[in-house]
């Protein structure tokens, strides 16, 4: 066995129960608050930038409402928290990768099943 804990034949050895993920409720309080407000404030800004755009230009839509969203819920989670922006950053440049990526998801979406005029 190799000591980043890969056996020879590929296959992944057990975790140390210092190494194992926890069930969310035994995560710190202030990280499952954090994480529920910024859910629950970036998904009301998501929502009030999408809203009016859907039924006009749906990519513009999920574009726009998607980087507001991404924006409020990287600085409420982050802020509440750690206290620090510092990773600002790296959150919105993730976020906006996986937004990138569903465009073209999207697009097709609305030509396999268009929404009623």
């Amino acid at each position: 066995m190799s000591s980043n804990g890969v056996s020879d034949c590929g296959s992944v050895s057990r975790r140390s129960p210092s190494e194992r993920s926890f069930p969310p409720w035994s995560h710190p309080p202030a990280l499952v608050i954090a994480s529920g407000v910024a859910f629950a404030l970036s998904e009301l800004a998501d929502c009030a930038v999408y809203t009016p755009l859907q039924q006009r230009r749906l990519v513009l839509a999920v574009i726009a409402s998607a980087a507001v969203g991404l924006v409020v819920d990287s600085i409420v989670f982050l802020w509440l928290a750690f206290g620090s922006l510092d990773f600002l950053p790296g959150q919105i440049i993730g976020k906006a990768w996986a937004v990138l990526f569903a465009i073209p998801f999207v697009r097709l979406l609305r030509r396999v099943a268009p929404t009623a005029a």
